[in-house]
């Protein structure tokens, strides 16, 4: 995402098959392991070609795919390491504040989309979305899954593509992408 700015965000995928392009600025301070390329960087990002990639063989164009589904990033910061590696909010001890604003954005989203379905990706998206609905006290009857990341990082997670087929069939929730 760092690359691109959208979620799951492969260069590849993100040029090719959702068609988005521009200008990437580098930030003010630059992980000197993790430097920006914007949509020069050839760099894969695992997460993303997997998500776009079962997508893209399911949807076949982006279109179908965004007719009923929006992809929603709950922390679009980047966070890392001295080595530059990625930690993501569930990787962070002290991140409290950053929840609370984070979960707030995340309900102006809700309340704007009025989503009947929630596709949490991940144990963490899965909690994060369980705290809004707590807090925010949603009176609608927003059905919430809880579908498998696609980071290699993630215990047990080869052969995602097909964890995640067998999901989508599993809910009923391939008619809104087909």
């Amino acid at each position: 995402m760092c690359q691109t700015g959208v979620p799951f965000g492969d260069t590849y995928w993100v040029k090719n098959w959702l068609q988005i392009d521009g200008e990437v600025l580098k930030p003010l301070k630059e992980c000197p392991n993790r430097p920006i390329f914007g949509f020069q960087c050839t760099r894969k990002e695992q997460s993303g070609d997997r998500f776009w990639n079962l997508f893209s063989e399911l949807c076949t164009d982006p279109e179908k795919f965004f007719n009923c589904a929006f992809v929603y990033n709950y922390c679009p910061l980047a966070f890392m390491d001295g080595t530059g590696r990625n930690l993501t909010p569930a990787d962070i001890k002290e991140r409290k504040n950053l929840e609370l604003i984070c979960d707030k954005y995340y309900h102006e989203v809700l309340k704007l989309l009025q989503p009947e379905v929630i596709v949490a990706v991940g144990d963490y998206m899965e909690k994060r979305t369980k705290a809004v609905f707590k807090v925010y006290e949603f009176t609608n009857s927003i059905k919430l899954f809880r579908m498998p990341h696609p980071s290699p990082r993630a215990v047990n997670n080869q052969n995602w593509s097909e964890k995640a087929k067998r999901f989508l069939e599993q809910h009923n929730l391939m008619e809104f992408i087909l």
